[in-house]
């Protein structure tokens, strides 16, 4: 079974507070690493990136681009979430490698690629 994101930081990283709706960290993520925002979710366990093809995203974001990374592996299932106030945010869920700044990158984490944001 998949793995879910369990990498220890010790020292503070800034959150990014997109328009009071939900909060970004930057990560490494793939081979070669890209840099980009991570969207850290409270209201479940799962781990969430930008896609290219994500139709909501800010222009300060950079999406995943998954064909770069020699290390994802999609796993052919999706998911979506409902918010309370009605928004929703869907993608297909894979597995690569992600890391924080210059510490350890774990391999084999699952995330999903957000291609719907709340507008």
């Amino acid at each position: 079974m998949y793995r879910h994101l369990r990498i220890c930081v010790l020292t503070a990283i800034r959150l990014r507070n997109y328009q009071n709706s939900f909060f970004t960290v930057p990560v490494q993520v793939g081979t070669p690493a890209q840099k980009l925002d991570l969207v850290v979710e409270t209201a479940s366990r799962y781990t969430y990136v930008y896609s290219p093809q994500c139709d909501g995203m800010d222009e300060q974001s950079k999406p995943f681009n998954y064909a770069r990374s020699k290390t994802y592996n999609e796993d052919g299932t999706g998911t979506s979430m409902t918010f309370q106030d009605g928004s929703m945010v869907s993608g297909p869920w894979g597995t690569d490698t992600i890391g924080f700044d210059k510490k350890p990158r774990a391999k084999n984490q699952r995330f999903s690629k957000y291609e719907a944001l709340p507008c």
